[in-house]
């Protein structure tokens, strides 16, 4: 803390996409680094288009600008550095000594107040897409209840996922359908242009959509318990010796496992889905670093669990902690019955997202190797954000490389559904996202 409190010794430089989600999650960022006294003064802009020739290049250049000059109050206090979109990836010696030759300052005018995005008014195509997958699970006869969409972040989960909540919403009636986020960066309100809260916020009929604040969930739970266990301890007598158990009690939350917060997001949901008003779950999962992480190590919940009821079997007699214990005991049957969905194949299904990157490709191995050891269902992969081909010199230099990567995709996972998403504009809404629903599924 005395560190990251010394503007001298450590700062913080936030970089972000001029996306509207991603501009979205760096303004919470800021908010929660403004909360905790951590200085920013400086904001890096990643992978700008140039404006030239090209009519894709000056489409996308007149987006991401135009996307940023619509948050003129919230970015103005600070200095914006704009860093190009490099023809070849940003990795390895030589391209990361040439990464900051690029940059230059961004002097952003913004608009008027209560004025929409001029930008965000045009309607070129959503996306072309390249080998459309069939819709999960052929709805509206199946018995699909849980699809995750999972990749490293930046990919475009949200977006997808939102667009085939709106696809089956549409051609699974009268099925009802909730697509749901743990991401502290309202995602799913940004994506669906519309305020999602932490209960189901009904948007059109059959479906509905969801942000659950895992952080928030997980802090009510902590504070609940500090109140129920100095009601405990102050109520026991003094005969009872809890030297050490004491000090176990006053700690276990501290001792948590990490992603603990995530799980009881899931959970939550989980008890939406023991009831009978919503049918197919859609999932906008965490990055794939944590997710993997929560779906390999649910013994670590498990083990952590077994401790807090430990305690309450020792001291069962006195031991008394109403709202906390009845809120773990739904937690530890809420996770068993997740983990027992996740590997039934005719019920839950998890659809990788990712971008023609290297990087990008090291972490969907990793995704989907984790997937096979644990049982869980990979039927298709999206390949999002691919350039076309084109004349333009840059677009074609993007399109060469990702070629390479799409290849090295078809070698790894030759027996999974791919389907390419190309770069276009970025959908928000019930109709955009429906149409790109209509594009990405047979």
């Amino acid at each position: 803390e005395a560190l990251t409190g010394d503007p001298d010794r450590c700062r913080f430089v936030p970089v972000m996409l001029a996306e509207v989600l991603s501009i979205h999650e760096t303004l919470t960022l800021l908010h929660e680094l403004r909360q905790s006294n951590i200085l920013v003064t400086d904001i890096v802009v990643n992978r700008l288009y140039p404006e030239n020739d090209c009519k894709v290049c000056s489409d996308r250049h007149a987006r991401q600008f135009g996307e940023i000059r619509h948050f003129p109050g919230k970015l103005s206090e600070y200095s914006l550095w704009g860093i190009p979109m490099y023809p070849e990836e940003v990795r390895g010696q030589g391209p990361l000594n040439r990464f900051w030759e690029g940059v230059l300052p961004l002097k952003i005018e913004g608009a008027a107040p209560g004025t929409r995005n001029p930008v965000s008014a045009i309607r070129p195509p959503v996306s072309g897409v390249a080998s459309p997958v069939d819709l999960p699970g052929n709805l509206p006869s199946s018995q699909m209840e849980l699809l995750l969409f999972a990749g490293k972040g930046g990919v475009g989960k949200t977006t997808l996922a939102c667009a085939t909540a709106v696809r089956i919403a549409r051609d699974a009636r009268p099925k009802e359908v909730l697509v749901f986020s743990t991401d502290p960066a309202h995602s799913l309100s940004a994506c669906l242009d519309a305020d999602i809260g932490p209960g189901p916020t009904r948007l059109a009929p059959g479906f509905s959509a969801m942000e659950i604040d895992a952080r928030a969930e997980f802090n009510t739970l902590k504070n609940q318990y500090a109140d129920e266990l100095e009601t405990f301890l102050s109520s026991i007598s003094t005969h009872l010796d809890l030297t050490f158990d004491r000090e176990v009690m006053e700690r276990v939350m501290d001792l948590s496992p990490p992603g603990l917060d995530e799980v009881m997001a899931l959970t939550l949901a989980m008890e939406l889905l023991a009831g009978d008003q919503y049918h197919v779950f859609i999932l906008d999962a965490a990055p794939t670093g944590h997710l993997i992480r929560l779906l390999e190590t649910p013994e670590l919940i498990d083990q952590w669990l077994k401790a807090f009821f430990d305690l309450f079997l020792k001291y069962k007699r006195v031991f008394r902690l109403p709202g906390v214990s009845r809120r773990m005991v739904r937690m530890s049957k809420d996770l068993k019955r997740l983990q027992t969905l996740l590997r039934d194949p005719g019920r839950s299904s998890l659809v990788t997202v990712t971008i023609p990157t290297e990087m990008a490709l090291a972490e969907t191995k990793d995704l989907i190797g984790a997937c096979n050891r644990i049982g869980i269902h990979t039927p298709a992969l999206f390949l999002n954000l691919a350039t076309p081909d084109s004349q333009c010199s840059l677009c074609s230099a993007l399109y060469r490389r990702e070629s390479q990567v799409k290849e090295k995709l078809r070698q790894a996972f030759p027996g999974m559904h791919q389907t390419t998403v190309y770069h276009r504009a970025m959908p928000r809404g019930l109709e955009r996202l429906g149409e790109l629903g209509d594009a990405i599924y047979d």
